[in-house]
């Protein structure tokens, strides 16, 4: 869709899963999509609009561009949809990287959005599919805790919270067993 197309399926549209659906235009009337969706488009970033709700199956791809070094919210910087009604969410998130690198600068706590609803939201699980190099410890993750955005986070490497998790708790269970040979040893 170009933009500012308006694409009308008003008794509702079935993406399928060969289809793609991709531009900054407005999408008016219900999608269930099996398919590809790609805000901007390929290699072109933007919002694409859906004028009712949008029930994505757990055979869906998202195919977002996304600026590691600036995480504003559409505007023609990052891919967002836009959705006025209710959100189905499931399938697999693929991101592509705008700015080689960009996503190396990230910190914790970095977010970018990737929907807008005005509905209720059903959260199935989106999946991560392909997705940047991030820098040593951090990993994305899928966040749906704030009232009607879809956000990608920066949250700690699965792997180094475990570690840490660990050496905390082999630390607190030395000091416990210092603790308790010295008690027992004052007790003599």
């Amino acid at each position: 869709m170009a933009s500012g197309a308006v694409f009308d399926t008003n008794t509702g549209f079935s993406l399928a899963a060969t289809q793609w659906l991709m531009g900054s235009g407005t999408v008016l009337g219900s999608v269930s999509a099996l398919g590809t969706i790609a805000p901007g488009g390929s290699g072109t970033v933007g919002t694409l609009s859906f004028a009712n709700a949008l029930a994505l199956d757990s055979g869906s791809i998202l195919s977002y561009g996304l600026d590691g070094a600036n995480t504003t919210a559409g505007g023609g910087i990052n891919d967002l949809s836009a959705v006025t009604g209710n959100l189905s969410l499931d399938g697999t998130l693929n991101v592509s990287e705008i700015g080689v690198g960009s996503f190396q600068s990230a910190t914790l706590g970095n977010t970018w959005r990737l929907f807008t609803y005005t509905g209720t939201l059903t959260d199935n699980g989106l999946s991560l599919g392909t997705t940047p190099t991030m820098s040593g410890g951090l990993a994305l993750a899928v966040d749906t805790s704030t009232p009607n955005q879809v956000n990608l986070i920066v949250v700690p490497e699965p792997s180094t919270t475990a570690a840490v998790v660990m050496g905390v708790a082999v630390i607190a269970a030395a000091r416990f067993r210092r603790r308790q040979g010295s008690s027992v040893s004052r007790r003599s």
